[in-house]
């Protein structure tokens, strides 16, 4: 049977064995801790830098938004200028269409008149005749007062860019951190 003095040795022993483990223990949890930290900084930065990522593509999301509203204002205003041309077109067709059909009609009756007034007067058509070259001259000299244009349709109201200017675009992705050698 052991002696009480081999039992406490052995006890020594058990506890000096459990103390060196524990000391084990606690180095590696330390170590643990001291990892799980640089990993917990290292996600930190991480999402930090995802975060200002997302801000700068919303940024630029932004101005690329305000450039297509310009464009659409810009094309608002040439559909509104086509329009209107539209619209003096076929005013001017329409007038046109009339002033032709009139002086067919007219250029006909003048012939005619014309022609029976030379048959029926000739003395007053050389007296005419003189008459008009007097007025042309006097036309020269004094022109009639010119008559005012027909007024053109309202201007289309021409859009000034107001575009988006981003902020935060000065962001570049940090580099990634330098990893420790295992160990």
């Amino acid at each position: 049977m052991p002696t009480i003095q081999e039992i406490a040795d052995e006890i020594n022993a058990a506890l000096g064995q459990l103390n060196t483990t524990a000391s084990n223990i606690r180095g590696d949890t330390q170590a643990i801790r001291t990892e799980v930290s640089e990993i917990d900084n290292h996600l930190q930065a991480g999402v930090g830098v995802l975060a200002e990522g997302l801000f700068a593509i919303l940024e630029a999301q932004k101005q690329g938004n305000s450039i297509g509203e310009h464009q659409i204002q810009q094309n608002d205003t040439i559909i509104c200028w086509l329009d209107n041309i539209a619209e003096l077109l076929c005013g001017m067709t329409r007038k046109m269409t009339r002033q032709i059909e009139l002086q067919e009609q007219i250029a006909g009756s003048v012939a005619r008149v014309e022609g029976i007034a030379e048959l029926v007067h000739p003395g007053e058509v050389a007296e005419y005749d003189r008459n008009k070259e007097l007025e042309r001259r006097i036309e020269e000299c004094c022109p009639p007062p010119e008559e005012p244009p027909e007024p053109c349709p309202e201007a289309c109201r021409t859009p000034e860019p107001d575009l988006y200017k981003p902020k935060g675009q000065s962001w570049k992705p940090p580099k990634p951190p330098k990893e420790k050698p295992p160990g």
